[in-house]
Formats: structure tokens, C-alpha cells, sequence
């Protein structure tokens, strides 16, 4: 009996995809730097790194690329919102509406991004993730693999808008 239980366990596993290469999607390469993960996102062809951040509901913008959309006249505003961070603090800030989201060559329309003041870093949250989902991270191999999205995309080049 535990044979049989056994080999029916072992038969289960390897019945269901456990490994990234089996799931069909866009591969979007990831830098590491001191315990975290990067990628480029375009948000209307506005170009920038982004933390990869699977703790964060949202998808933050900085005052950069903030600054930067809102002068091509590119956002249109969705509500406000408030949120915590991972110390508890309260923050408050915007939701907003972009055209077009590239990250990596994953390209999707329609996509709600947060602006928080006091947050200067464009972070990659949940809230675009699981848009692109199912997704894999694979920090072993260093990529995200996304699947619901146009992959018949490119990346746009960096826009001259933003100055280093």
C-alpha cells in the first residue's frame, strides 16, 4: 500500500509543470544588485529601472517618470489612494491611467500605475504582475517570464525625455 501511494505521489508531481521553461511566455531579463531585482518598464515609451517587488500591491512611479508623463501630457488620473509601507508608515498618492506598458518585450494596454510623493523609486508591483499573469520569477536564472501579454512587441528605445 505505501508503494502504491508512493508511486502515486511521485506520478502526481511529475504530471504538473514545476520548472519555468515549461510555462510559454515572454522571458524579461533581470539585473541583481544587493539583494534585489531590476528590470526596464516603459510606461507610454517613457523608459526607466524599476525594483521587481512581489510584496508591493501596486506599480509606484518616481517624480522622474512622473515629471516626465505628465509633461507629454500621458496620465489620466484615476482616484487617489493610500497605502502602507513596509515600516507601517501611511503613505498618500494618486492612481493614474497609462496608454501602454512595456516591461521588458511583454507589452499590455490600459495599465493603472500610483504616484507617491514621498516614494522616488519606480517600483514594479503586483497590480502590473498580475496582469502579465500566470508569471514565473526566476531569480535562479535571473528573468521574469510573463504570458499574458502581446508578445510580438519591442522594447521601445529610451525616451529623450529623461536627462540622467
Amino acid at each position: 500500500m505505501v508503494k502504491v501511494v508512493s508511486s502515486l505521489i511521485f506520478f502526481i508531481f511529475l504530471s504538473f509543470p514545476t520548472q519555468a521553461e515549461e510555462l510559454d511566455g515572454v522571458i524579461v531579463p533581470l539585473t541583481f544588485n544587493v539583494a534585489t531585482y531590476y528590470t526596464q518598464v516603459a510606461l507610454n515609451g517613457i523608459v526607466g529601472t524599476y525594483l521587481v517587488d512581489t510584496g508591493a500591491g501596486r506599480t509606484i512611479v518616481s517624480h522622474k517618470i512622473f515629471q516626465a508623463l505628465s509633461e507629454l501630457g500621458e496620465l489620466r488620473l484615476v482616484g487617489k489612494i493610500a497605502g502602507h509601507q513596509a515600516n507601517g508608515e501611511l503613505l498618500k498618492g494618486t492612481r493614474y491611467r497609462v496608454q501602454h506598458m512595456h516591461i521588458g518585450n511583454c507589452y499590455m494596454e490600459e495599465m493603472v500605475i500610483a504616484y507617491f510623493p514621498d516614494i522616488d523609486q519606480n517600483i514594479l508591483g503586483m497590480s502590473s504582475l498580475e496582469e502579465a499573469a500566470p508569471f514565473v520569477f526566476d531569480p535562479g536564472n535571473d528573468r521574469l517570464i510573463l504570458t499574458n501579454c502581446d508578445k510580438y512587441s519591442t522594447f521601445p528605445s529610451p525616451s529623450s525625455n529623461l536627462k540622467p
